[in-house]
């Protein structure tokens, strides 16, 4: 019996900024989005009504290899010597036959955080740089 699949066993990620690819994913963790609540009473009800309020996105957090390619590294001592250094980032989620499945668009961002995995000569691991974004606002493209 056949049957669509709505889950994707392996993916890969390729990031943009600004139009531009930059490097390729296999870890993403993809910003949590909160809906502040409103409270108000109106004077005549006992309880309170709930309206939504302002939109809070998390970070956008990337993991991968550590290649030579020095562009995220570089973004990253822009903005820690103090550069005002935002960008626009696409990140788009490929399935293992090589299709884009998902796309999402990352506005005014820079990184906050940047960091090499440990590194062990006896271990038989890669190497891996993570990347946190701080991300404004997002949409899926």
């Amino acid at each position: 019996m056949a049957y669509d699949r709505d889950f994707h066993q392996k993916a890969l990620f390729d990031l943009e900024i600004e139009g531009v690819s930059v490097a390729k994913f296999t870890k993403v963790q993809i910003p949590e989005i909160t809906v502040e609540t409103v409270e108000y009473w109106d004077g005549r009800s006992k309880h309170a009504f709930k309206r939504p309020g302002n939109v809070k996105y998390g970070d956008l957090t990337l993991t991968h290899g550590y290649a030579s390619n020095t562009t995220l590294e570089d973004w990253w001592q822009n903005v820690r010597k103090g550069v005002q250094d935002r960008k626009s980032v696409t990140l788009k989620m490929y399935n293992e036959e090589d299709a884009v499945v998902k796309s999402w668009n990352f506005y005014e961002c820079w990184p906050k955080k940047w960091k090499i995995s440990e590194f062990d000569g006896k271990a038989n691991e890669v190497v891996t740089e993570e990347l946190t974004l701080n991300v404004e606002f997002m949409e899926h493209a």
